[in-house]
């Protein structure tokens, strides 16, 4: 753990001139930034970088760009989700490419210019987001090539594999993402901030009320910063029936950190099958 209460946990077998062979995954949150670089030919996670609480996470990943000299290797792949506030989720009976702007006109003035779509059929629905306009800055002319993908992307592709109603919770230091599936189709996605373990029992609470979600029945899966019996383990517990761990069966070979909770990067490392 360094001062700045990050992590860097690397193979020390990784050279740098394999880069080639190898993806790198970026995630932007609204108060946290990790990476993980990882081998294709052995699909391996070989480098993990993690910091769970930062004021201004564009403002880091600025200052890792030029201190970093992982980060602008020249990869085979390169995936970048950043959290953002300019995002619709448009039922695919009703998207029409020709009527982007409609789904945009409530987007925040710093909002970026480049739009991107990503349609999923088997959720029936397309994404439709651009980046806040720093973090566009920060990423364009860095990597000749990659790929955007809003936050909760590697998420929403392990819920595809859920059966029955499932709340998933990722946490960072200070938010959380909420997401809910029926049979593996997302049906509820929101982001929150919260200060303390009340505020986070008020939103959690208020999820279950909108959505009417059963105490007894529904699957809670969490992820990210939460253990066993902590305050937030706790106050979930105290209201839902079945808790647990997120599982994320991603079939890559984590022994870099075997020694970190697993579910502590779901979020990060399930960016890894979208692609």
């Amino acid at each position: 753990m360094n001062e700045n209460n990050s992590i860097l946990l690397i193979d020390p077998g990784f050279h740098p001139e394999t880069a080639a062979s190898c993806s790198l995954i970026v995630k932007i949150g609204s108060g946290n930034l990790s990476y993980t670089i990882i081998n294709n030919d052995e699909t391996r996670v070989i480098a993990l970088y993690d910091e769970p609480e930062c004021t201004n996470s564009i403002q880091k990943f600025n200052q890792l760009l030029k201190t970093d000299i992982y980060l602008t290797l020249p990869y085979a792949k390169i995936s970048i989700a950043v959290n953002t506030g300019n995002i619709a989720f448009i039922p695919n009976e009703l998207f029409n490419e020709d009527e982007i702007n409609t789904y945009t006109q409530y987007f925040s003035e710093d909002s970026s210019k480049q739009i991107f779509v990503q349609p999923d059929r088997s959720a029936g629905f397309t994404t439709v987001f651009s980046l806040p306009l720093l973090t566009e800055k920060s990423i364009s002319g860095i990597w000749p090539h990659y790929k955007v993908y809003q936050q909760n992307q590697g998420l929403i592709a392990l819920g595809k594999g859920f059966e029955k109603q499932n709340l998933l919770l990722d946490f960072s230091a200070h938010t959380f993402e909420a997401l809910v599936f029926n049979d593996g189709i997302l049906q509820f996605q929101q982001h929150y901030e919260f200060d303390n373990n009340e505020e986070f029992v008020y939103y959690l609470l208020l999820i279950a009320q909108q959505l009417n979600l059963d105490f007894e029945q529904v699957n809670v899966l969490v992820s990210g910063i939460i253990h066993l019996n902590d305050e937030k383990w706790n106050s979930i517990k105290k209201y839902f029936t079945n808790l647990s761990l997120l599982n994320t069966d991603i079939a890559l070979n984590c022994y870099v950190i075997e020694d970190m909770p697993k579910h502590y990067y779901a979020g990060l490392l399930s960016i890894y099958i979208c692609g």
